[in-house]
């Protein structure tokens, strides 16, 4: 077989790579669509438990329970940030690498001092 033949070239590299991204950006937007809406369930199970508790202990006892949020926050918390990794994971899949590139690298130039007066700074 010819050398040549066996190497990909840099348009097949780039669609490989870029497929790739996408099917993990997607994946991590399902999976963090599917953490938050279970977070979602959990935290109208609570309220609809702490309801029913607060409704026997009022006729019962005469006093209200304590309202907690149940540990939904963290389902919420993970959800939303496998969905922001998703989002730019889709984002780095579709757009051109030079606008990537841009959106989500470092600023040009710091506050600190003149425009272009030391290079040193940039973040």
């Amino acid at each position: 077989m010819d050398q040549a033949s066996e190497v990909m070239t840099r348009l097949q590299k780039e669609i490989v790579g870029r497929s790739a991204i996408g099917v993990l950006g997607l994946a991590l937007l399902l999976g963090g669509w599917k953490t938050f809406s279970t977070g979602l369930e959990i935290s109208k199970d609570n309220r609809e438990r702490a309801a029913r508790l607060a409704s026997a202990r009022d006729s019962e006892l005469g006093f209200r329970p304590r309202r907690s949020p149940g540990g939904s926050g963290l389902f919420f918390a993970l959800g939303s940030l496998l969905m922001v990794g998703g989002a730019v994971g889709v984002l780095a899949a579709v757009l051109p690498t030079n606008t990537f590139a841009r959106l989500i690298g470092p600023p040009s130039y710091t506050t600190l001092g003149e425009h272009g007066e030391d290079v040193a700074r940039r973040f």
